[in-house]
Formats: structure tokens, sequence, C-alpha cells
């Protein structure tokens, strides 16, 4: 794992690069960005060089002990933090705490990855404060998160922010023909949307399958079929390009500029049912009904919404199943 290999994000790395050769590290890093556009990797690449007793410009040797330990899993100053029951707790936070006010193992600095940053409860987010506020001197803090505004302005402002972006089409299937090949290749790269990090641990085409079933089953009221707030996501997320490409065939019934080019036929069958405004106004509340996804939404009452919107702006997709 090197960060020379972090492929379509020339700003975060512009931003690392700048640091690790200035020598100038700041004491708290926050990766943020959608899922699965190399936040992770990054901060597994950039943790690496920090701890590696050689670096090779944005490589590290991959021979000195301090390589070895983090290719074998067991660097004793690499400290990583991720959620356990979704949460990450204030025990979790003050025993992070604990380990980097001791003196590093190996090198020269300790440091510590925060996965999703975000699910950090408001007594974990107290405790994390104070040791932004007063770093240890020896140690960087890496927070990765897919949503940074839900963490408190005064941890974001603490952090240097290293964004990260979708990546274009080139870049994700790049990354992705190791797996795919041929026709599928370039629609999952489209279905991902600069995410190949998703399509990497699950075929896109899968989590689509799953929501059409659900699209399907939405003619009449009955229970949501997600298991979690993930997989609601995901729903509205491919609710919102199968919208997004029956407004392209509205508009200018050019199949090549859809997302969903293997849909083609029931795509265009919904969009000639449907007007151009419904389209919009129902992709504006779906888009609404995402950045609600923060607070607890109980999720039958979502389910029969969104089937009542779609019925209301003759939206049915069952056709696409």
């Amino acid at each position: 794992m090197s960060l020379a290999e972090l492929i379509g994000q020339p700003v975060a790395l512009r931003i690392l690069e700048a640091a690790l050769q200035g020598g100038k590290i700041s004491s708290a890093y926050l990766f943020y960005g959608p899922p699965g556009v190399g936040k992770r990797f990054a901060a597994m690449g950039f943790a690496q060089l920090l701890l590696c007793q050689s670096p090779r410009g944005l490589r590290p040797c991959g021979d000195c002990p301090a390589c070895r330990l983090l290719q074998a899993g067991t660097h004793p100053d690499l400290l990583v933090l991720e959620p356990s029951g979704g949460m990450l707790r204030v025990d979790e936070v003050r025993a992070l705490q604990e380990a980097l006010a001791l003196k590093p193992l190996q090198g020269r600095r300790k440091v510590a990855l925060l996965k999703e940053a975000h699910t950090m409860n408001p007594q974990a987010a107290n405790a994390f404060l104070k040791t932004l506020e007063e770093p240890p001197g020896e140690s960087t803090l890496i927070l990765c998160t897919p949503r940074a505004a839900e963490l408190p302005a005064t941890i974001r402002s603490r952090c240097t922010p290293v964004p990260f972006r979708p990546l274009r089409e080139q870049h994700t299937m790049a990354l992705l023909e190791e797996r795919y090949q041929g026709p599928e290749l370039r629609l999952l790269a489209r279905l991902c949307m600069g995410r190949p990090g998703l399509a990497l641990r699950e075929n896109p085409l899968l989590a689509r399958q799953k929501a059409l079933q659900a699209l399907g089953s939405m003619g009449q009221p009955g229970k949501a079929p997600w298991a979690d707030h993930q997989e609601l996501q995901e729903f509205l997320d491919i609710l919102g390009l199968l919208l997004r490409d029956a407004l392209v065939l509205k508009l200018t019934s050019e199949q090549a500029l859809l997302i969903n080019q293997d849909l083609a036929g029931p795509l265009a069958k919904m969009a000639k049912r449907a007007t151009e405004k419904g389209i919009i106004e129902c992709y504006q509340r779906i888009s609404a009904l995402k950045a609600e996804l923060v607070f607890n939404l109980n999720r039958n009452i979502l389910f029969n919404y969104i089937g009542s919107l779609l019925r209301e702006f003759e939206l049915e997709v069952s056709a696409c199943n």
C-alpha cells in the first residue's frame, strides 16, 4: 500500500505531499468525501509514510522494521479506532488518549486512524476535542468520514481538511478492470458514480437489483425491505440515478447519456408517462430525504412515503425489474 498509488485524487495528494516534503505535519487531518473514493487507502498510505524510517518520496521503503510491522498489521505505534455497534464511544476515545500519551515504541511518532469519525457520540466527541486542543507532541490523528458535516464544528476546525471527490470514469474503470471486464465494466463504472470502492466490495448490479425489487413492491403499503441505514442509502442513491436517467430521456431521448443504459427501454416508458416537472420534483424530494438520513427515520413510514411519491408523479419503476 502506497500513497503514490492513489488514483484520481489530485487535491488530496497535493496536500499530503506538501506536508511530507515540507516536514510540516499537522497534528490532525480530516479525510472527508463520499464512501468508496480512497479515503482509507490514502489514510493507511499516509500513516505508513509517517512511520517508515526511510521513505522514498511517496513510497515507503518496505524494508525497515516499521514497514515490516505495518505489513504484518502489528505496528505498536499505529492505532486504529473504528465503530463497534455503529458508534465510537467515549471509553474507546479515552483508551486512545491514554495510548497517545505514551512515547512511541518504534520511532518518533504515533499515528491514530479514526474510521467513520462521524459516529462519535456526544460524550466521545467532547473527550476527543480535548486531544485536539492539546495534541500529544509526537502523534498525528487522521479522521476518515463520508459525512463530515455531522462532526462538531469544533472538531472540524482543528483538523487540516483533505477532500476526496468521486473519481472520473476512466479512473474508476482503471481500478475496476482487474475484477470486471467487457461491457459490464463501463456499466459498473457508471453505476458506482465515481466510487470504485463500492463496486469492489459488492457488484453494483446486485444492489440495483435489490432496489428494483423494493421498488416493485411499492405498489401498495407494506414493510420496508432495508435491513440497515446503508441499504436505505444505497436504495435512495439508485432511485436518484433512475430518476436522473428518466429526466435525460424526457429532455433528450439520448440513450448514450444514460447511466443505466441496459434499462433504457423501461426507463423510456417511465419517462413517457411522467412529466418533466414531476420527475424534477420527485428527484428533489428524494434528495431531501437523503439529507434527513442523519436522523433515525422510521423505515416503514419512509417506504410507504416513497411509494406514494412515485404514484403521485406516475413514476412507478416496477417495469424496470
